[in-house]
């Protein structure tokens, strides 16, 4: 569903507000994403639904950033929105790389799995809810109500790091051999990257808004 803004025109030229209009499509693609990593976990479908959205913020984000040295828009904020795009279109890599990992690696163990699949679902369901707030801060021009939408996606990546902890403590234990070990530290670094680019993103919006504002 395309974002709706509400951005004041007393706070942003035309310019601006067309560049983050774009911008914002980029947390479309990246809840698209998420919705086609959610079935590739369940064994719904395969990665290759995955892999065609990633190639669409690839050419969104190259489009964008040809964009910005066309528009209106103030030279303090320019660095500050190509990192944006870069942070926004990292969630999406993110999701596709570790679709990868798991596709590329299948663990021997039913049980192993299994645990390593819910929590992978646990954080699926994270990510998808600190986009829908990255979301909301795009569709805001109240500053306060943006900061707390920031705290929110912070939030959510928190928790992601206690599940991360939990796989792997689960790779140290010893309870697994090597090529298993190895599996559950890459997945577990990559499902917690689509976090951490949500709470960058988060945090760069919020760099912009303020700059923008103050």
């Amino acid at each position: 569903m395309e974002i709706v803004h509400k951005f004041s025109d007393a706070l942003f030229t035309g310019g601006e507000q067309t560049i983050l209009s774009q911008c914002a499509k980029m947390i479309s693609i990246a809840l698209e994403t998420n919705g086609a990593l959610l079935s590739f976990l369940n064994g719904e479908e395969g990665i290759g639904r995955i892999r065609e959205l990633e190639k669409r913020s690839d050419k969104e984000k190259f489009r964008i950033s040809n964009a910005i040295t066309t528009g209106a828009i103030a030279p303090n904020i320019i660095d500050k929105i190509l990192a944006l795009l870069d942070q926004q279109d990292n969630i999406i890599n993110s999701m596709y790389n570790l679709a990868r990992e798991i596709r590329r690696y299948k663990v021997k163990s039913a049980r192993l799995e299994k645990t390593i699949i819910n929590k992978l679902i646990d954080i699926n369901g994270l990510a998808e809810s600190a986009l829908k707030a990255l979301r909301d801060m795009y569709r805001e021009d109240d500053l306060y109500k943006i900061r707390d939408l920031r705290e929110i996606v912070e939030d959510f990546e928190e928790a992601g790091d206690e599940i991360k902890e939990a796989l792997l403590d689960y790779a140290y234990s010893g309870k697994v051999n090597f090529k298993d070990f190895y599996h559950l530290m890459e997945t577990a670094h990559r499902a917690d990257d689509i976090l951490d680019y949500c709470e960058d993103s988060s945090d760069t919006l919020m760099t912009i808004m303020s700059s923008i504002i103050s």
